[in-house]
């Protein structure tokens, strides 16, 4: 499941974000909103790199916070582990 050591991760909360009546992604902005004065709640920057796939370092107690996050907006429970994804050569 997990790369070679050594090999990079990136922590990706897209598959868990909510989708508008329109069929897009809400923004950032607004997921933010929702649990910034939450006990769950990251920075903006840190919410933005793991919409986008691109968050590959930070705090320990972030990756929980995310997987709450994820588990909130999806109504099911998201493992740390899932948010977890190998690189792409997109």
């Amino acid at each position: 499941m997990f790369p070679i050591l050594g090999m990079p991760l990136y922590v990706n909360i897209r598959p868990w974000w909510p989708k508008g009546e329109d069929g897009q992604y809400q923004s950032v902005n607004s997921v933010w909103e929702r649990f910034k004065d939450t006990d769950i709640g990251v920075n903006r920057n840190t919410l933005r790199l793991a919409f986008n796939g691109d968050l590959d370092r930070g705090k320990f107690e972030n990756l929980s916070k995310l997987a709450a996050i994820a588990s909130a907006l999806s109504g099911s429970e998201v493992s740390i582990s899932e948010l977890l994804e190998e690189p792409t050569d997109d």
